[in-house]
């Protein structure tokens, strides 16, 4: 990736994102601690000096491109690279032939092949459909209401982490100050 007018090497494997969304969402892990370890296992060579530049560049990274509006959508998530793990695994092989315990694809190649197994005939698919249905539209909206709770998205974050996280997403993305917001949060 490019960090003020410098190419930096990263860790691009999908393995290592997901490794990286992880430990951003671990209430083990100190928050104060979250972007020195992002930094250290995305930029293979040493991160850039400019922090806040470097996590940007991470953020343009993970969303391929694209810089989301950091705007929440008030509706609850369809997909969680954990807990659909096993959907995931099971639709990669059955659609692509890849297992994904032996590959090392580019985080980019693996959001388009992840894009396409939501919207095939897979048990992902099937998955994300059923969260998304409206019970009430349904003839037995009390039967599908208990097989979405069934596999509904566990909530990791309490009200004030979610405040937090967007707080510090908001400086990410709007250019603010990172150190001061950490700062804050310690």
């Amino acid at each position: 990736v490019e960090v003020d007018g410098s190419a930096f090497h990263i860790d691009w494997c999908f393995r290592n994102i997901l490794r990286i969304l992880r430990m951003l969402e671990d209430d083990e892990v100190a928050e104060s601690h979250r972007p020195a370890l992002l930094l250290k296992w995305f930029y293979r060579d040493g991160a850039p000096q400019d922090v806040e530049a470097a996590i940007n560049a991470f953020m343009w990274f993970l969303h391929r491109g694209d810089v989301p509006s950091g705007e929440l959508s008030g509706e609850p998530p369809v997909f969680d690279h954990e807990q659909d793990a096993v959907e995931v695994y099971s639709s990669f092989v059955a659609l692509y032939g890849i297992d994904l315990f032996e590959s090392n694809m580019h985080w980019w190649q693996f959001c388009a092949l992840l894009d396409g197994a939501m919207t095939s005939d897979t048990s992902l698919s099937a998955k994300i459909r059923l969260r998304m249905k409206d019970a009430s539209k349904c003839d037995e909206p009390e039967k599908v209401r208990k097989a979405q709770d069934a596999i509904r998205i566990e909530n990791r974050y309490t009200r004030a982490e979610r405040e937090m996280k967007d707080k510090l997403y908001a400086v990410l993305t709007g250019g603010g100050d990172v150190s001061a917001a950490l700062e804050a949060f310690g």
